[in-house]
Parts: structure tokens; sequence; C-alpha cells
């Protein structure tokens, strides 16, 4: 039984209109293999399959009508096969489930009512998050983190069991805070960032001009305390100018994957072409009469036995070891310089040695930068398309299937078999796989 790395994060993206593959590319840069989003400001809830620098991620997003609030789930390329549940709560709440090694991981992203919001919103929001913990099996691994708008205080007093002493901010919690504090006693929760001795700038979630605050938590069952090795802030992506990201970096037990070895098969199906299969009918005849002739049936089956696999491998010939390359989209080195150049100018602002409009000015050429270069490379491959070929419609199909939560789910059919697939829904997938 090996210990896999495995690492959570959650951020509050502030929106991920127009900056989504950035946010991709940023946690595929930190090794994310599951990341908690709040306020994405998507409408309805949807999945699809985001295209970064040279990875690929699913997001599960869950929202509302209006475009405000709104959270999500990204989940890496190599786990999107490995989720086997999606329950959209709310647009606040969004539970996903999957399978890690021989464990079943379940994480809640969560954006809590802000403090302009009244007590009623508040108190619904926390109910309908109780009343999805409380179904959540005690054999599984829990996982809730997201953006939950309350101070739990330096020290949390009162707290000791789930409050590690070791937060920011003032001595005690404030109400919202004692919500959360509850709510993670209830269900024998604990705040990861608050149980690791850290510097500030490893603890601060949250930064608004001079104000600094912790209101982003990783929670986790205190049965996982021996999976979990550091809970901590990255600082400085600039992917999200207020909020950290926050990541748990844990070891779940996996069983050893045997690498499968390669078996060369026969191409048989190059025999489809007409040229081939008569030059196959003549070698096998030729190859036929020149191999002793058997008086019973055993050897008249190992002649033309032999006759067959050779003239087909000297024929067709056998397929070779295939060398796996990274496989690489539209970002191109001029989104590289041009998202690298932003990240610099970010950097430079906040240690003072930048201005604001500066990082504003690269913020923009680098948006243009992705937005040019995703064009173009769709461009190229829908250009050369028969509008009304079958084509469109397997292009069609491929969406719908990486667009659905679980992989693996049969799309519907109607009863000629066909894929029951109107045109606004090709076109609705479309648009929302190349938004």
């Amino acid at each position: 039984m090996d210990l896999r790395k495995f690492r959570v994060g959650t951020l509050n993206v502030n929106t991920l209109r127009g900056r989504l593959c950035e946010v991709v590319e940023t946690l595929s840069r930190r090794k994310i293999d599951v990341c908690c989003l709040q306020e994405t400001r998507y409408r309805g809830g949807n999945c699809r399959l985001v295209k970064g620098k040279d990875t690929r991620y699913k997001i599960y997003l869950s929202g509302n009508d209006k475009g405000t609030a709104g959270v999500g789930v990204c989940v890496a390329e190599q786990w999107i096969e490995k989720v086997f549940e999606v329950q959209r709560v709310s647009d606040r709440i969004i539970l996903v489930k999957l399978i890690v090694g021989q464990h079943v991981v379940t994480f809640l992203s969560v954006y809590a009512p802000q403090c302009g919001l009244s007590d009623g919103v508040k108190d619904q929001c926390f109910d309908q998050l109780r009343a999805v913990t409380a179904r959540i099996p005690a054999s599984d691994l829990l996982i809730p983190c997201g953006d939950w708008n309350g101070h739990v205080g330096r020290a949390g007093t009162g707290y000791s069991e789930v409050h590690g002493g070791m937060g920011f901010g003032r001595p005690d919690p404030d109400v919202a805070g004692e919500r959360i504090l509850e709510y993670a006693l209830a269900y024998d929760l604990i705040l990861g960032n608050t149980w690791f001795r850290k510097r500030e700038s490893h603890l601060i979630t949250y930064k608004s001009g001079k104000a600094a605050t912790q209101i982003d938590f990783i929670m986790y069952r205190r049965s996982m305390r021996r999976m979990v090795q550091d809970v901590k802030v990255i600082p400085g992506e600039e992917v999200a100018l207020q909020h950290q990201l926050l990541v748990c970096d844990m070891k779940i037990a996996e069983p050893g994957i045997e690498k499968r070895k390669f078996s060369p098969r026969l191409r048989v199906w190059k025999l489809k072409d007409p040229s081939v299969s008569d030059r196959f009918q003549e070698i096998f005849n030729s190859h036929v009469s020149a191999s002793p002739g058997g008086t019973n049936t055993e050897d008249i089956w190992a002649v033309l036995k032999t006759s067959l696999l050779k003239t087909t491998e000297e024929v067709c010939g056998k397929t070779r070891p295939h060398l796996w390359r990274r496989e690489t989209w539209w970002w191109s080195e001029d989104v590289e310089k041009a998202v690298s150049a932003k990240r610099q100018a970010f950097k430079e602002w906040k240690r003072g040695k930048g201005t604001k409009s500066a990082y504003h000015a690269a913020k923009r050429t680098a948006r243009r930068v992705v937005h040019r270069a995703r064009h173009a490379a769709d461009k190229e491959i829908y250009d050369n398309i028969d509008s009304k070929s079958s084509q469109v419609y397997r292009l069609a199909n491929q969406m719908r299937r990486e667009n659905v939560d679980v992989a693996g789910e049969k799309p519907v059919r109607n009863d000629t078999g066909e894929m029951a697939l109107s045109e606004d829904s090709k076109q609705k997938a479309w648009q929302e796989h190349y938004e």
C-alpha cells in the first residue's frame, strides 16, 4: 500500500468570468488535485471540461439565475473518472464525492452569507449545510471548505475541541465565527488552518486595503488528523485579488497500480482497403501452396493458421508502443509571457515597487492575448467542418459526454437508438464548452 500525496485547495475567486483558464493554470502550477471555488457568479448548475496550459480540470458549478454568489469544485484530470456523485444543494453549497485509493472522499464547497445579509439567510444556509452533512456516512473522509465569512478568533476560546489555538485576528470569535465553530463541533470537524503554527502571511486568507483577516477555512474530521501534513495559505496569486489560496496537504493510502505491459497486435483493420485485401489474398495463397499438405483435420488447420498469421503480419504489420507526449492546447508562448508579466506586475505592486495602474495595464494585455489565442485555436479546429456533415453531431455528442457530472453516464437515446439531442441542446453544449 503506497501513500499518495493529495492536495486540496479553496479559493474565493470573486468571479470566474474571463479568468477560468487562468484559475486552472494556477491550480495546475500549484499541483492541486481538488479545489473548492466560491463566488463564481455563474448562472445555473452545470459542469465543463476546462483546458489550461498543459492539463485539464473538470469544474462542477452551482449557481442561481441572477449570476450572484455561486460555488464550484475543480477536479484534476486524473480524478475525473473517480467522481461518482454530485449534489447541487444551492448557490452556496455543492457536494462532490470521489474515490481516492480505498477511501470515499466527500468535498463540500461552502460560501457562507456575508455580514450584510440578514440572519434568516444565514440560518437557512447553515440549516442546509447541517442537513447535507448529517447524511454523509461516517466512513467517508469529509472535507468541508470555503469562504465561511466569520472570524473564529486567534485562540478560539471555548472551542478547543475544534480550534487549534493558532488562528489569526481577534482573540475571541464573533457571532458568525461561533456559528462556524458550533457546526464543526456538532460533526466532529476541526479547522485545519488553526492547528499549524505559521507566520501571519500564511494565516491571512483575506486582504482589502489595510484590513487583513482569516475567514476561509478547510475543515476535516478529527479521525483524519494523521493523514493531514499541512494546511497553509499560498500568498501572492494574482488570480484573486482579495482572497488568498488556501491549501491542505495530506497523504492517503492508495494501492499500487500495476503498469500494464505492451503487447503488440496485428493491424487487421488495414484489410478494409481493397488493395491491401487483394495483396493479402495473393500472399496467403502462396504461403498455403508452399506449405506441406496434411491428411487429417489438425494438420490442415495448423497450415491454415500459420499461413493466416504469417500473411497478416507481413501485409498489415503489428502495432508499436505509443510514445506519450504531454498534450498542449492553445496556451502558447505569447500567452505564457503575458500571464507571467501580469503576475510579476501584481507582485511588484504589492511589494511597493510598482503601481496599480501598471498591474491593470498588464492584466488587460493578458486578457486580450488569452482571448486571441483561444479564438485562433478554435477557429483552426472548426473552420474546415462541414455544417451539414455528421461530424458536427459527433462533436456535439462528445461535448455532451464531457459535460456530464459523472464519467460514464449514458446519455438518453430515442426510439431509433440515436442520441436524443435536439438542435437547441447541441447549440447549448457548444456554447457551454467554449464559453
